[in-house]
């Protein structure tokens, strides 16, 4: 049974920033920017209404929306962008596993071959030590299998279908100072299609994957996330591409 864990909530978030002296664009690491100064304004508000039952560890049921703006400033051009997410989860008949379609589109003003105009994805993107989430693959910019930032485009549509199976809990291993709590498992297979209006451009890979994570407590007190995951991206007239991903995150 269903019960809620979150009332429907509906947030906001504004963003100004000026960015000096760059040679790569301040979100993408190895893409070379095409200024070296700009100011950027951006824009997101989200939406949830989401449930999970007593036990669970993940969100089992629900839909989630997000609207990102987001607006670079350089000399006497603007480039717009703006993505759009959706997400829709229901149950499974095995007791605390779900099934969730996770979907976003983008589209970016400007020329095709500049780089500021487009959106790069790629990758899992979890840092080996790490404090933010670590199921990073459900980040519209991620794509776990190629390449960090390898597939870019000024327009493209991505979607997700993920299964979270049951955690398995832990009561008795460790010690104090070290006691595991539980391991949860997720699956994964995702497709992208980058330049949609334009086939000598467009690029459309894509994946199947799968992440363990290990949560344990260190010291009594902290609570740590191991992850580990791996993942094969495959597109046509192309050799499949292996990734593996190895995680820690703190607190």
């Amino acid at each position: 049974m269903l019960i809620a864990d979150a009332p429907k909530s509906l947030s906001y978030n504004v963003s100004i920033a000026g960015y000096n002296h760059l040679d790569e664009l301040p979100f993408y690491q190895d893409i070379p920017t095409s200024f070296d100064k700009f100011a950027t304004l951006g824009f997101d508000i989200k939406y949830g209404n989401k449930r999970a039952a007593m036990g669970a560890v993940d969100y089992q049921k629900g839909i989630g929306w997000q609207f990102i703006s987001y607006n670079q400033f350089v000399k006497d051009r603007t480039y717009a962008q703006v993505v759009n997410n959706l997400d829709f989860g229901v149950p499974l008949p095995i007791t605390l596993s779900s099934l969730w379609l996770r979907t976003s589109a983008g589209y970016s003003s400007g020329e095709r071959l500049d780089p500021q105009a487009n959106f790069f994805f790629g990758g899992f993107r979890n840092n080996y030590v790490d404090h933010r989430t670590e199921k990073r693959y459900r980040k519209f910019y991620t794509f776990p299998g190629i390449e960090i930032n390898s597939t870019g485009g000024t327009n493209y549509a991505r979607g997700m279908l993920e299964w979270n199976l049951p955690p398995w809990r832990f009561s008795h291993v460790g010690r104090g100072w070290l006691h595991w709590e539980r391991i949860r498992m997720a699956l994964f297979g995702s497709a992208l299609v980058t330049n949609l209006d334009d086939e000598t451009y467009r690029r459309s890979p894509a994946n199947v994957g799968a992440q363990l994570d290990f949560r344990f407590m260190l010291l009594w007190h902290y609570r740590m996330t191991f992850s580990i995951g791996y993942a094969s991206a495959f597109e046509e007239n192309a050799q499949r591409t292996d990734e593996w991903m190895f995680s820690l995150k703190i607190l």
